[in-house]
């Protein structure tokens, strides 16, 4: 009961991994056990996205080389190491843009990016749109842009 409840309330990421991991192992699902240095390195970006990072910095924290560090990234995240920060920083953005009346600027900065040009730019490559010549020609949704001066 109690512990259930607690644990349903938890925004701690240690807990919510528990949770996904027990909600698996409930469903059936196999038990996929995640090397240390992996989780060692998923908590280090989660405590500092906002830093500028590289491949070697984050693999010295995680007390791995570099090549090992890219080979977990495509093995158990399924991409690579610069794109999962990328995407990272920017749901924190979202985030921030969601629930603070923050000016983007700020916001991006925030995020891990030194300036709103390089926050843009990120943002629209991993949009689903496309301004390639071979995009479908009947794309939905909006990309709206409001640099407004605060």
């Amino acid at each position: 009961g109690r512990i259930l409840d607690a644990l349903a309330a938890a925004t701690d990421p240690d807990i919510r991994m528990f949770q996904e991991g027990m909600l698996d192992i409930l469903e059936g699902k196999p038990l996929v056990l995640t090397p240390d240095a992996l989780y060692r390195t998923m908590i280090f970006l989660s405590q500092h996205y906002c830093e500028e990072l590289t491949l070697k910095t984050v693999a010295k924290a995680a007390g791995i080389s570099e090549s090992y560090l890219s080979h977990l990234f495509g093995a158990h995240m399924k991409t690579d190491f610069r794109h999962y920060l990328n995407v990272l920083r920017l749901d924190k953005a979202r985030i921030l843009l969601t629930h603070t009346d923050l000016p983007v600027e700020t916001v991006a900065i925030k995020s891990g990016y030194n300036c709103l040009r390089s926050f843009a730019i990120r943002a629209a490559r991993l949009s689903r749109f496309s301004a390639s010549s071979t995009a479908p020609a009947n794309q939905t949704g909006e990309i709206v842009y409001r640099f407004i001066a605060q």
